[in-house]
């Protein structure tokens, strides 16, 4: 990573203008991923003067800042009271210094495909606001992209009464082989698998048939082969598509009984 300029805007109004002065323009969060690119950026845009780091839980949502790092998330108390403390647990890999740096925007801004927050967020219906743009659904988001915009805030509602997540992983604090997460709320349960590697989708079929069901055995093990069967799933370095699409039963069958215990 080679920068000609670094400025650190007062206002989003002044960083969304320094972003589309040119096309090589870059905002900078915690470069956890960017610093290892061979890339020439114009100017690198550093959003640490803005606020946007922080928790904010009240009656209908939390709010957190875009330059809210994962272990803000990790040590929130708040944060380990909701949703059964499903998002502390989605951002314990690598270590406390790297959870340190990396922000919860960058990684969704990104569309990181290995990324545990992100398949846990898009569980529990949460939305992504940019300064222009404004709000639209996180999973809709990770589909389409949202080009030159700057993310100010991850919104998510506090309409899940319950959830889980399960990953599969060679080491504790690697990064997962394939997760998923599972929430329940007022419209049903919502099955979402991620790390595939590619970023993390709805099981709709799956999804659907669970909330339709009476719960047995039987449908639990249905709903984690329709997951299964519905979903692509790709070889990387850490593992094979085929692989992947073989744990995916076992942890969202595990995902579902710990939702409904």
């Amino acid at each position: 990573m080679r920068i000609k300029e670094y400025v650190k805007p007062a206002t989003l109004e002044d960083a969304y203008r320094v972003l589309h002065k040119g096309g090589n323009n870059v905002i900078l969060a915690g470069c956890t991923l960017l610093r290892t690119r061979n890339v020439d950026i114009d100017i690198a845009i550093d959003l640490s003067r803005l606020g946007l780091r922080y928790i904010t839980v009240t009656e209908k949502q939390i709010e957190m800042g875009a330059m809210t790092t994962l272990r803000d998330m990790e040590v929130h108390a708040e944060l380990s009271m909701l949703f059964s403390g499903i998002l502390p647990k989605t951002v314990q890999f690598g270590s406390v210094q790297l959870r340190n740096m990396a922000t919860v925007g960058a990684t969704a801004y990104c569309r990181f495909g290995l990324s545990d927050s992100l398949t846990a967020l898009v569980s529990l219906e949460a939305e992504v606001s940019f300064f222009r743009a404004g709000k639209v659904k996180l999973a809709q988001f990770l589909e389409q992209g949202m080009p030159n915009d700057i993310l100010e805030k991850i919104i998510i509602p506090l309409d899940t009464s319950v959830a889980a997540f399960q990953a599969v992983r060679k080491a504790y604090n690697d990064f997962a082989l394939l997760n998923t997460a599972v929430a329940q709320n007022g419209s049903g349960l919502k099955i979402v698998i991620g790390a595939r590697p590619g970023r993390p989708k709805v099981a709709v079929s799956a999804s659907q048939y669970l909330t339709q069901s009476n719960f047995t055995e039987n449908d639990i093990s249905k709903a984690a082969a329709l997951a299964a069967g519905e979903l692509s799933f790709s070889d990387d370095m850490a593992g094979s598509g085929e692989y992947r699409r073989l744990i995916c039963e076992k942890i969202v069958r595990q995902a579902v009984k710990e939702v409904l215990r």
